[in-house]
């Protein structure tokens, strides 16, 4: 079986760009341990893949979030940690 090269950009920054809400998955701080961060990034992380080609979080004091290239992803997410979001 053959593989099929994969090029990565140098410098992704489609994140960059102001993306719709749609693409954004807000999960909010709420006191939980450690133990419940690192599981919950660790889900991202299994269906995703590393950020950088799908998507890209960013953590603020009271929430991440994590933008997703596409809504796909970002729907996708919200299922994956749909215990964990407050709505």
């Amino acid at each position: 079986m053959k593989h099929k090269k994969v090029e990565i950009p140098a410098r992704p920054d489609w994140w960059t760009i102001n993306m719709p809400q749609e693409h954004t998955v807000q999960i909010g701080w709420h006191n939980q341990g450690n133990d419940w961060w690192n599981n919950t990034c660790a889900d991202v992380l299994e269906v995703f893949g590393l950020p950088g080609n799908r998507f890209y979080y960013k953590p603020y004091p009271d929430h991440m979030i994590f933008t997703f290239k596409s809504i796909k992803d970002a729907e996708l997410c919200r299922l994956l940690l749909s215990e964990k979001i407050e709505v």
